[in-house]
């Protein structure tokens, strides 16, 4: 027997259209179709997620709150990873609308100050890198980046904390000569995953010859390749990040009436509380 008070479910509030376009339906196996998904508003259930450390940590509360409120995604952990700051805003403008508080202390008089946000209205100022540019090599290659999947993104995330949390526990040990021996283990830990970083952003490398797209290829390219290489690379991952972040806000002071530049930081920990 159905449920007769299934009418009554949530139902979809608002809608998204993926920024990364192609890239997001051909990594996440979703209807092409869909070009705009569906998204619900949270449930009891999704907030307390929302909450948990360990989930948080993860990205797993992330990944389940997307499955429960944007069901149209097939596979979650293939987002690309500029479209996750975007789907988390949709999710919380389904739930709670599209303004949100923020307070600011002005930077001339110290007063605290108390605004509402246009979330919808900040989305739109994320530009889009053109991945489609390769950046041309002195030796005749050509690199072609892309965005992070969310599951890729999270792994490195991962990496890197269990990598500083080692670290702090190695500059607590008094004997010197181990310290400097664990030190040069995790130091190189830490290479690998920068060099990991940057094959999962890339992806191809163009030779005269042929396109190369496997991993493992491209990551031996980088380990041996110049710091001039390696600068030229970073320095352009750089500029498409600062492409998709969000850009700072003016606010006026409401006590001297001064502009303060603004930069909105979202904390998924209390981001999805409708008090804030």
């Amino acid at each position: 027997m159905n449920n007769p008070l299934r009418k009554n479910f949530r139902t979809p509030t608002s809608q998204y259209r993926p920024i990364s376009n192609d890239i997001f339906y051909k990594w996440t196996k979703t209807d092409p179709s869909l070009q705009l998904l569906d998204i619900y508003p949270m449930t009891s259930k999704d907030e307390i997620n929302t909450k948990n450390p360990d989930l948080l940590i993860s990205g797993k509360s992330t990944a389940l709150l997307i499955q429960s409120c944007v069901p149209q995604i097939v596979d979650v952990w293939s987002i690309p990873s500029i479209d996750i700051d975007p789907l988390l805003i949709a999710i919380r403008i389904a739930t709670y609308g599209s303004k949100m508080e923020i307070t600011n202390k002005c930077s001339h008089c110290d007063h605290e100050n108390t605004n509402d946000l246009d979330l919808a209205q900040y989305v739109s100022s994320i530009q889009i890198p053109d991945y489609s540019k390769g950046i041309n090599l002195d030796n005749g290659l050509i690199v072609f980046l892309r965005p992070l999947t969310y599951k890729e993104s999270s792994d490195l995330a991962m990496e890197m904390l269990e990598i500083k949390k080692s670290m702090e526990q190695i500059e607590l040990m008094e004997d010197q000569e181990k310290q400097q021996e664990y030190l040069s283990l995790y130091l190189d830990k830490s290479l690998e995953v920068s060099f990991k970083t940057l094959a999962y952003a890339t992806d191809c490398i163009k030779t005269p010859d042929e396109v190369v797209s496997e991993k493992e290829y491209i990551y031996e390219f980088y380990e041996n390749s110049s710091k001039l290489v390696i600068d030229k690379i970073k320095d352009q991952i750089d500029e498409n990040s600062k492409l998709i972040e969000f850009k700072p806000i003016s606010i006026k002071c409401q006590s001297c009436e001064k502009d303060n530049n603004v930069i909105v930081n979202f904390d998924y920990s209390s981001f999805f509380d409708s008090r804030s």
